[in-house]
Order: structure tokens, then C-alpha cells, then sequence
């Protein structure tokens, strides 16, 4: 009997169209928030994977003593493809003219992610390129041809070494934003910094070790040994907590958008 008075209840209900109703706002909310949870987790990793160009690699170690060459060699055993990068402020010559530049020194795994574009003509936009200068070359931001009122082609005076400029810099996605990396970019070979002389002790040095490959084989070579107290690892986490914090913002806002879906619906 209770089965019957059941039917008979959901058939007219059926007929008055409220059950429609019901299931038109399931239907909604199911779609609604299943869209936007897949939103979510694309933009989760879009994010992520921009954070990690803007890093320049999956995970980097920072020191500011020349890490011990074990770390690189671990990581290359581990299948990882590595790259080292040393950053200091110098001054820059040419002619009667100097000016503070943001010095960094790459090698030839430079660089592992991001976009670095150079270019031969300030005016015209710069190729993506898949290696750092030549040895004797240095790449420059076009403002430091125009502080020092040099272009293409001219010698710059680099501690104790003369260097010829060879493009301009149009994009370094990897680039830091400390207070001397506020000053105009220089860019120069590994091979070439033991001959410039600006490597003494004293030197406001920060040494890089930057790695990209498997997520669990970046985890291996993380715990490969302690730090010392100058070291530390970057990363999203670590190394970038302003992309962190937005990307937990994003997270927070589409959630809530989602809740919101299934109580309008």
C-alpha cells in the first residue's frame, strides 16, 4: 500500500512539472561544478608551469660559496638535466662611460626552462634561444647600451676582461627580483668568469644549481645531503611565495565559485 501511495505521489508530482524542476537544478549543479573543477585543475597547472619557467627550472639550488661539484654530479646520475648560473653586481665600462650592471654568468645547460630572446636590432623583436653567449660575447638589456651609449658590436670592460657585445636582450623569463637585478642585465659564458677577476673573495656572489626532469628523482636529489647554512632550495613552495600565495587564492575562489553554483542551482 505504500508502494502504491508512493507511485501515485511521484506520478503526480511528475505531472506538475516540480520533479522537472528538481532534476533541471541537479543537472545544473552536476555540470556546473564538474566544470569547474576541470577549470580548476587546468589552470592549476598552467600556473604551475609557468611558475616553474619563471623559476627557470623544477627546483634550484642557491648558495652564495660554490656548491660542491657532488650536487651537479648526483643530479646527472639521477637522469636530470642540470644547469649552473652565478649572479653578482659589477661595474661596466665603455669608453669614459661606466654603469652598475646585474651580472649572471651561465653554462651550457643554460637555459632549462623559460624563454630567453635575443636580438641584433633593439626595434625588431628577439628569437628564442636555446643556449647562452659565446665565449668572449655577453648579451645585454637594451638599457645598458643606452646608459653607457654603446650598441652592438662595441667591447665592454668587465672586470679585467674586454667582451663584445652580441645581442640584446628582449626576454628572460627566469630573471630574479632582488634590488641589483633591478639594474640592466648582463648576460656572459661560464668559461669566461675566471678571467674577469670578479670572482675574489668579497665578491657578492649567488651561486645556482638549476635542475628540471622527474618529479621523483628531484625528490631524491633533494634529500641527497643537508644543507649548509648558506644553502637553500627554491622552488614554487620555496623560492616563490608570491605565485604560491595566488595560486592558493585561485584555488580558494574557484572552490568557492563551485559552492556557489550548487546553492543558486
Amino acid at each position: 500500500m505504500i508502494l502504491r501511495m508512493a507511485s501515485r505521489l511521484l506520478w503526480r508530482e511528475a505531472r506538475s512539472g516540480e520533479l522537472s524542476l528538481i532534476l533541471a537544478a541537479l543537472l545544473i549543479a552536476v555540470i556546473s561544478t564538474t566544470a569547474i573543477a576541470l577549470f580548476s585543475a587546468r589552470l592549476e597547472l598552467a600556473m604551475e608551469a609557468k611558475s616553474n619557467d619563471m623559476l627557470g627550472a623544477d627546483l634550484r639550488l642557491q648558495s652564495t660559496s660554490e656548491p660542491d661539484p657532488a650536487w651537479r654530479e648526483e643530479a646527472q646520475s639521477l637522469g636530470l638535466n642540470t644547469a649552473r648560473i652565478l649572479t653578482f653586481p659589477s661595474v661596466v665600462l665603455f669608453g669614459d662611460e661606466m654603469t652598475l650592471a646585474a651580472v649572471k654568468a651561465v653554462d651550457d645547460g643554460y637555459p632549462l626552462r623559460g624563454t630567453l630572446k635575443v636580438t641584433q636590432d633593439a626595434q625588431q623583436p628577439g628569437q628564442a634561444m636555446s643556449h647562452g653567449p659565446l665565449p668572449g660575447e655577453v648579451w645585454v638589456e637594451p638599457r645598458l647600451l643606452a646608459l653607457l651609449g654603446a650598441a652592438v658590436g662595441d667591447p665592454l670592460e668587465l672586470g679585467t676582461s674586454v667582451f663584445t657585445v652580441s645581442g640584446i636582450i628582449t626576454e628572460e623569463s627566469d630573471r630574479g627580483g632582488n634590488f641589483y637585478n633591478l639594474s640592466p642585465r648582463l648576460m656572459m659564458n661560464w668559461q669566461d668568469l675566471d678571467g674577469t677577476g670578479l670572482t675574489a673573495a668579497g665578491s657578492r656572489l649567488r651561486w645556482r644549481i638549476l635542475v628540471s626532469g622527474d618529479a621523483d628523482a628531484i625528490e631524491q636529489w633533494r634529500g641527497f645531503r643537508e644543507l649548509l647554512p648558506n644553502q637553500k632550495f627554491e622552488s614554487l613552495e620555496d623560492g616563490n611565495q608570491a605565485v604560491s600565495r595566488t595560486l592558493d587564492r585561485a584555488k580558494r575562489y574557484l572552490g568557492i565559485a563551485a559552492l556557489l553554483s550548487v546553492v543558486l542551482a
